[in-house]
């Protein structure tokens, strides 16, 4: 069907909104502190993130009345698809949602939609990304039913984006950093298949981040650099079972693309990642309001600025997505577990240890996490201790090999990777709410 190109209404350019993730309160503050506009979270039920700690109803209550001191806003989300054996717990949480006073609630499933209509009919309901709405007729469509935006699916290119805003009037988000899901829009199947944990009930545990056996169909088309990676014997690809990341995507970064974006009309800019810690997602933040402040003119050392900011937050390869092409080269990350490697692990002569040369400073209190298994999910752990030239020491020289302690045995030449930093949040961070 052809639409309107046209826009229905004269608009003013105005800069987006930025949304931040938070998985635990630290993640919450942190994203605040950095400069989010507003946060999302989600309840221990019906959310797509069901493995993050999340938060209690009085936590939420807490946190959107700390939000809104601060004049800025709290997102709720109910964005799972729900039984009908689950419908009064589901209403016992919307009548729980409406004493919170979120600034919106993102839901997936049409009937939590029409019951939030009903039982708390003053906030506004936000589309999720699950709905895989990706063009003009979708986005008319959530508009009909009374949504007041849009998150679009993940898979839309710019030039559709376009389409969409000068068509409608509903208010479009879209996520511009984090992961991605190899599923399109995240309707992933493959861990309920394998695992038993349904992603579209927000268990997902990412078997596509896992290394697979054999050499893929595509193998002659990766890069030249996917293809050293892959033979350097120092790699955590290479592997004598040859082992591949098939399905594992890079991480979306539309930093470059921002002014060309903030063009098209969206209206909220979001960032993935209720999973991650808050030093993370206070770096990205930090990144993207640099950017969206400096908007209409957006210099080369701004960018740099925000480059080097995004530089020190945790994440796999980036990439623009979709944005400029519907059939990207997103595949074929090569790390496949979000995180900056260390090294491999070596025997350590202490019981319960692991000696490594680390890369990357590591102190007592960072969060490292291992992969023992290709067909297991990573196990994590924080450092409680670390051993010297024989001493028990918190920070050792940079690039001094290291002994660690581990809670688990760590056998040698596992890939570690450092998932968080002990120093980025002060003690007593959370403690304010």
């Amino acid at each position: 069907m052809k639409h309107p190109s046209k826009p229905i209404r004269s608009r003013k350019q105005e800069k987006p909104e930025l949304l931040a993730p938070a998985g635990r309160i630290e993640t919450f503050c942190a994203a605040l502190d950095a400069g989010a506009d507003a946060v999302y979270a989600g309840a221990h039920a019906f959310n797509a993130r069901m493995r993050a700690p999340n938060f209690t109803i009085d936590e939420l209550t807490r946190m959107a009345d700390y939000a809104h001191r601060s004049g800025k806003k709290l997102y709720l989300t109910v964005n799972t698809i729900v039984k009908d054996t689950e419908l009064n717990a589901l209403k016992q949480l919307l009548r729980d949602m409406r004493a919170i006073h979120p600034d919106a609630l993102i839901v997936q499933d049409i009937d939590t939609a029409h019951l939030a209509q009903r039982i708390c009919p003053n906030i506004p309901l936000h589309a999720s990304t699950q709905m895989t709405i990706h063009n003009v007729d979708g986005a008319l469509a959530a508009q009909k039913m009374g949504f007041a935006r849009v998150i679009l699916a993940r898979e839309c290119t710019i030039e559709e984006i376009r389409e969409i805003r000068c068509s409608c009037e509903i208010e479009l988000e879209t996520f511009v950093h984090g992961a991605m899901c190899y599923s399109m829009s995240g309707q992933c199947f493959a861990s309920g298949l394998i695992h038993g944990k349904s992603a579209n009930r927000g268990r997902c545990l990412q078997p596509c981040r896992r290394l697979f056996q054999g050499i893929p169909e595509n193998a002659g088309n990766r890069s030249e650099s996917n293809k050293e990676e892959t033979t350097d014997p120092s790699s955590p690809l290479s592997d004598e079972n040859r082992c591949f990341p098939a399905y594992s995507m890079r991480d979306l970064c539309a930093a470059p693309i921002l002014e060309r974006l903030i063009a098209s009309g969206i209206s909220c800019f979001k960032i993935e990642g209720r999973m991650k810690p808050p030093e993370q997602v206070a770096q990205i933040v930090r990144a993207y309001r640099l950017l969206i402040d400096a908007w209409p003119k957006i210099t080369a050392e701004v960018m740099e600025e925000s480059r080097q900011l995004l530089e020190t937050a945790v994440g796999r390869e980036p990439h623009t997505g979709y944005y400029l092409s519907s059939t990207p080269p997103v595949l074929g990350a090569k790390e496949t577990q979000s995180g900056r490697p260390v090294g491999r692990s070596e025997s350590a002569d202490t019981p319960g240890f692991f000696r490594i040369s680390p890369r990357v400073p590591l102190k007592v209190g960072d969060r490292l996490r291992v992969q023992l298994n290709p067909n297991s999910p990573p196990q994590g752990f924080t450092i409680r201790q670390i051993l010297y030239q024989g001493r028990s020491t918190k920070r050792p020289p940079v690039g001094a090999t290291i002994e660690v302690a581990a809670p688990f045995n760590i056998p040698p030449g596992r890939w570690i990777v450092k998932a968080s930093d002990a120093d980025a949040i002060p003690r007593g961070f959370a403690h304010r709410i």
